[in-house]
C-alpha cells in the first residue's frame, strides 16, 4: 500500500492540476507506512508507528477526495 501511495502522488505531480499538498501528503504518507512497517522488527520506529495508525486512515480520506475533487479538473480529454 506504501508504494501505492508512492506511485499515485508522483503521478498526481505528473499528471498536473492537483496541488502541491496532494504530492507532498501522499510522498509523507507513503514515507511513514515504510518505516512504520518495521515496528515487528524494532522498537526504534514505535514513535512512527503510532503517527501512522493515524495518518493512513486520515490520507486514504484525503486521498479519495482529492481524486474526486481535483480528478474532474486534472482530466484533459486526454486518451492515455
Amino acid at each position: 500500500m506504501a508504494t501505492f501511495f508512492l506511485l499515485s502522488a508522483l503521478s498526481a505531480r505528473r499528471h498536473g492540476g492537483f496541488p502541491v499538498w496532494f504530492n507532498v501528503g501522499g510522498v509523507v504518507a507513503s514515507a511513514c507506512f515504510f518505516v512504520g512497517a518495521l515496528r515487528n522488527l524494532t522498537t526504534a520506529v514505535n514513535v512512527v508507528a503510532e503517527l501512522n495508525n493515524v495518518l493512513i486512515p486520515a490520507w486514504m480520506i484525503a486521498f479519495g477526495v482529492g481524486l474526486i475533487r481535483f480528478g474532474e479538473a486534472a482530466d484533459s480529454g486526454e486518451g492515455v
